[in-house]
């Protein structure tokens, strides 16, 4: 994952990290301008600037992490189905969500064109590759939000 895209790709994910850390930053470093701002002046204007202070740096700078982690999975995701581009989309999601089997090895064996397709064992390594990588993979954060909303 070398390529030019790959490093604007990068350089636009560092920026994301830098807005991350200028946010935990802004956040560890309020509350001493926002006590000189406000005094100790008790009211509903004090509160909800304070909340809204603390929801743009601390629960922006946490969502933007979250994001991140995302965003780095779905990379890592992106290059498994890169180096295995011998199987076809609907293939591969076949191996991810059906794991290894004898049968699934020799319907996709069977569902390659003649001559493309590697012998039983190698297809059969391939897949349980495929499998393993996909595995050492977290789990999207998003996919398991719907998954409990969805119950």
């Amino acid at each position: 994952m070398d390529t030019k895209e790959s490093h604007l790709l990068n350089e636009v994910i560092d920026r994301l990290k830098q807005a991350q850390a200028l946010l935990e930053s802004a956040g560890a470093s309020y509350a001493d301008a926002f006590m000189a701002e406000t005094g100790g002046l008790a009211s509903v204007d004090r509160d909800q600037l304070e909340e809204l202070l603390h929801i743009a740096t601390h629960e922006t700078a946490s969502s933007l992490g979250l994001t991140l982690q995302e965003i780095f999975t779905l990379r890592q995701r992106l290059a498994i189905r890169r180096r295995y581009g011998i199987f076809t989309e609907p293939e591969f999601e076949r191996i991810i969500s059906q794991g290894w089997s004898t049968r699934l090895v020799r319907e996709l064996h069977d569902s390659m064109a003649e001559g493309s397709a590697p012998d039983l064992k190698t297809l059969s390594a391939l897949v349980k590759t495929v499998q393993q990588e996909w595995q050492s993979i977290p789990a999207l954060l998003r996919n398991k939000k719907e998954e409990i909303k969805n119950g």
